[in-house]
């Protein structure tokens, strides 16, 4: 169906709707005819006998063929009109395309002239083509034009044969741009950000932040493939991301900075898992393999709080939080110390690298594991011995190198004595 379409060379809203037809061939009077023979000729008796004349579609003639002062000759019809230019050919239009073509204005609106007759297509579909645009219709959506940029991108994912199928609604206005809906999804355009569809999580997230309002703005690029089945697509504000694994989340700002450093998705830290959330002091975004907070102070960080771990008011003491608290030390360090502690295997006291206020003896740490040819693990104890807080309790932890970036992961939680 490619080849039937002729693409408009500017970009016209389909949603507007013209109240001025000006010198429409449908607003001027129209005689009654008492035969074809009487009233047509030329291309217009052409397509008229084409459609099979008064047995046809179009039913017998009730208007004699006119002219209007640009050039346009049509006739009316029972069932419809036939309109006929020197560029355009004569063809005719009829039902909920007549209907539409009437509301947008007849031929000079953003529409012009039909190129084409109706052309039956898939779902019990038709479309037809215009100067400006496409008609289309099905029994599940009705009858909707495609132009512009629109009809472009609409041509290049394979018309309503690709996972858009048949549009629901005309263009609408919003902020800065236009909208418009189809069946799979929902096309935007924006003069900065061009056209491009949302669809599937993608959509649902879209909405979750807003839509073009939200901090994401409006999308620049269409949906790109990634490893593990994974596929992003890029907004003016951010980045979405979505894995079967991970789901759909969105990454923004800095922590979208920070996440390019580290590799994307291809880094250690795997696909995002949540999009950006308040923390106290600052964002936070989680990710298959850790975190990325941003505080204004320390900027945005993996893998390493923002705020410093303190004692939880009463009646929020637990194993997990004690153990999070203590790798949450750790993290607070820099990847050097923790690198030289699990390269050499080195056993000590570490009470320096404590949270606030927590008061713990450090066993030591196990020679250091090499996992793969980029990666060292090192598992460490330590025994909580803060009566006021957490007392008799082995939390065993880990610190793992990520291809070049220290992070801690959980261990064992035991209690003692």
């Amino acid at each position: 169906m490619a080849s039937q379409l002729t693409k408009p060379t500017t970009r016209l809203a389909a949603g507007l709707v013209s109240t001025l037809l000006l010198t429409s061939a449908a607003a001027l009077a129209i005689p009654a005819a008492s035969s074809a023979q009487e009233c047509l000729q030329g291309p217009i008796a052409t397509r008229y006998e084409q459609l099979g004349g008064a047995s046809g579609k179009l039913g017998r003639v009730t208007g004699c063929e006119q002219s209007t002062s640009a050039g346009v000759k049509f006739s009316s019809f029972e069932a419809g009109s036939i309109y006929w230019s020197s560029t355009s050919g004569a063809w005719d239009v009829s039902g909920s395309f007549h209907q539409l073509w009437s509301s947008s204005g007849w031929e000079n609106g953003f529409l012009g002239m039909p190129t084409s007759g109706e052309v039956p297509i898939r779902a019990g579909g038709v479309f037809q083509n215009y100067q400006g645009g496409t008609l289309y219709w099905s029994p599940a959506t009705g009858a909707h034009s495609v132009s512009g940029a629109f009809r472009d991108l609409y041509a290049h994912q394979g018309y309503e044969g690709s996972f858009l199928a048949y549009p629901m609604t005309q263009e609408v206005r919003v902020r800065g741009g236009v909208f418009q809906v189809y069946q799979g999804g929902v096309m935007y355009w924006s003069p900065t950000s061009g056209a491009h569809t949302v669809s599937g999580a993608f959509r649902d997230l879209y909405r979750d932040h807003g839509y073009e309002n939200g901090p994401l703005g409006f999308p620049t690029s269409q949906e790109v493939p990634l490893r593990n089945n994974g596929v992003f697509q890029n907004y003016q504000g951010g980045t979405m991301y979505w894995s079967p694994a991970s789901g759909a989340a969105a990454v923004r700002g800095a922590i979208l900075g920070k996440y390019a450093q580290l590799g994307y998705e291809g880094g250690y830290l795997g696909y995002p898992t949540s999009s950006e959330f308040d923390i106290p002091g600052g964002k936070r975004t989680n990710f298959q393999h850790g975190y990325i907070e941003w505080s204004p102070a320390r900027g945005a960080v993996a893998n390493q709080p923002i705020a410093p771990c303190r004692v939880p008011p009463d009646g929020r003491h637990s194993p997990e939080y004690a153990a999070e608290c203590l790798m949450q030390g750790w993290e607070q360090h820099n990847d050097d110390l923790m690198g030289a502690y699990a390269n050499m295997g080195v056993h000590g006291q570490l009470l320096q690298m404590t949270p606030d206020h927590v008061y713990r003896t450090f066993e030591g740490c196990a020679p250091a594991q090499i996992v793969t040819s980029e990666t060292l693990r090192l598992e460490c104890t330590f025994y909580l011995d803060n009566p006021e807080w957490y007392h008799g309790l082995a939390i065993v932890f880990g610190m793992e190198n990520y291809g070049g970036t220290w992070g801690t992961f959980a261990g064992d939680i035991d209690t003692i004595g």
